[in-house]
């Protein structure tokens, strides 16, 4: 009987032992996905690209460009965000006639940019046109919150953080 009560003990002890080591060494917890969780470089500027959830087109995941790099596949009601060198930046989308959305970037700033799907040219079964529009803090940030972070298996590329 007694040994039984020994070693009770013993387990109980080197339990609480690793309990408590598991408290003092645990990380903390990575920031929700979409926030930024420190402030932004003084050489660079960020970059919100998002699209709302919409039916037309919902199967659809056009590119986004930056600087004629592919840097990620935008599926519906989902946005990302990237940091890029302050300066002037051209950013399009899948369709190669759609008007370029130019942006001039500075240090330490952040820009909103939307994806919109443009009426179809050639009716129901026409290709689909996409085009980024910039959009103001405040519009942006009233549909971000309904969207979701995009997954990285649809980020391409994170563009160079270098100075243009």
């Amino acid at each position: 009987m007694q040994s039984i009560h020994k070693t009770s003990v013993v387990i109980f002890t080197v339990l609480s032992v690793l309990i408590l080591a598991l408290a003092v060494f645990a990380q903390e917890a990575p920031p929700p996905a979409g926030k930024m969780p420190a402030p932004l470089p003084e050489q660079t500027a960020e970059v919100v690209i998002y699209r709302p959830k919409r039916f037309a087109g919902s199967a659809l995941k056009p590119s986004v460009y930056v600087d004629a790099r592919q840097v990620a596949r935008l599926g519906n009601g989902r946005f990302f965000s990237i940091q890029l060198p302050a300066g002037q930046h051209v950013f399009t989308s899948t369709t190669t006639n759609a008007p370029r959305a130019h942006v001039d970037m500075k240090a330490g700033s952040k820009s909103y940019l939307e994806m919109v799907l443009l009426p179809s040219m050639g009716g129901v079964w026409g290709k689909a046109a996409w085009r980024l529009i910039p959009v103001a803090e405040v519009d942006a940030q009233d549909v971000l919150r309904k969207l979701k972070p995009l997954d990285a298996k649809w980020i391409v590329e994170q563009p160079k953080n270098d100075a243009k």
